[in-house]
Order: structure tokens, then sequence, then C-alpha cells
């Protein structure tokens, strides 16, 4: 009759898938081992998994287990420094994300304001009597794009959290670059002059 995995056993083996950089396998053998309840282990094994979560910058859970391992042990000085240098990290996130959303909702602060040029435009077109029809159709080409780039930053905003803002932030000025040739701007008349007259009229 084969012996029973120990503790050891388990840790040896998320150590291993650690340095293989394997974290969330990793993260189940410290489970595995928490479970034979040996609680002078417990400490150990809490730190392991925030480090785990450390390296998966799921900084939130890394911070639950360093609080944990220090539950056990508040003298335990790695779960300590880790503790804050998480701490730290997600202060400066949270720092960072807000800017992100304010960010998201200057750009859509520009497109609407891309709106309001076009709906004068069609106004005074039509006020003078010199409505021009291919025109008009290009405005409502630009009024569905306009519209198109807003669903995509409220669809980023949606999508988007503490630990994978950067990621999603990144992969919106390229679209919005690439599909619609619209760049980042943070003052809302050079917005939709560069996007709307500099790259259509």
């Amino acid at each position: 009759m084969s012996t029973p995995p120990t503790i050891i056993d388990y840790k040896e083996r998320a150590k291993e898938l650690y340095q293989h950089k394997s974290y969330n396998e990793a993260i189940r053998y410290f489970e595995r081992a928490l479970i034979t309840n040996e609680e002078k282990e417990y400490k150990f094994i809490y730190c392991n998994i925030g480090h785990c979560f450390l390296q998966l910058k799921h900084f939130p859970l890394a911070y639950t287990f360093y609080n944990k391992a220090l539950m056990m042990d508040k003298k335990y000085e790695i779960a300590k420094q880790y503790k804050e240098k998480v701490l730290n990290k997600l202060k400066e996130l949270n720092k960072n994300y807000i800017e992100f959303l304010e960010e998201l909702s200057n750009q859509i602060e520009n497109i609407n304001t891309g709106r309001e040029y076009l709906e004068d435009e069609q106004k005074m077109m039509n006020n003078s009597g010199k409505g021009n029809c291919a025109r008009a159709l290009q405005n409502i080409t630009k009024f569905e794009n306009l519209n198109k780039m807003v669903e995509l930053i409220e669809k980023t905003r949606t999508e988007s959290n503490e630990n994978n803002f950067k990621e999603k932030k990144d992969e919106m000025y390229k679209e919005l670059e690439e599909k619609y040739q619209y760049k980042k701007t943070n003052n809302r008349e050079e917005g939709y002059k560069a996007y709307l007259y500099r790259t259509w009229c």
C-alpha cells in the first residue's frame, strides 16, 4: 500500500512549479499542503501562495495571503516586507487606475465635441441652402464612426480593472488609431480638429 503524500511532498512539488513559472498550479499544491493540518507550516505556505499571486499580478490576493501569514506569526519578517511591497503597489495602481478612468472620460468628451462640430456644420449647410448630398453622407459616416469609438471606449472601461487596465488601454488606442485614425489628446478642441478636420476634410 502506497504512502499518502505529505506536506513536504506537496511543498516540494509546489516549489518546482513555481520555479517553472506555473504559478496557478503551484497555488493548487500549496493549498493541498494546507489540508495536511500541520499548522506550524501554515505561515510559510500562506507566504508562498502570496508570492504566486504577486507573480500573477493579483495584488489584492497576494496582500490577503501575506496578511494570513502574519496572523500566524506577527514577527514573520518576509511576509511583512512583501505585504508592504504589495500595499505600495496597490496604492500606485489605484492612483493610476483612477487616472485611466478619467482619461477615458476625457476622450469621450473629445468625441462628443466632434459630434457638436458635425451638427453645427450640418446646420450651416442646411441654413445656407447649399446642402451637398456627398458631404451629408460623409457626415453620416463620421457620426457612425464617432458612435463606434464611444462604444469601444465604454467597452474598454467595462472590461478593465486595476490589474489589466494598462494592457486594455494600449489595445484601445491601437484600435482607435488603426480603424478611425484617432489619436489621444487631452484638449477637446485639438481633439476634434485633429480628428475631424485634419483627417477627413
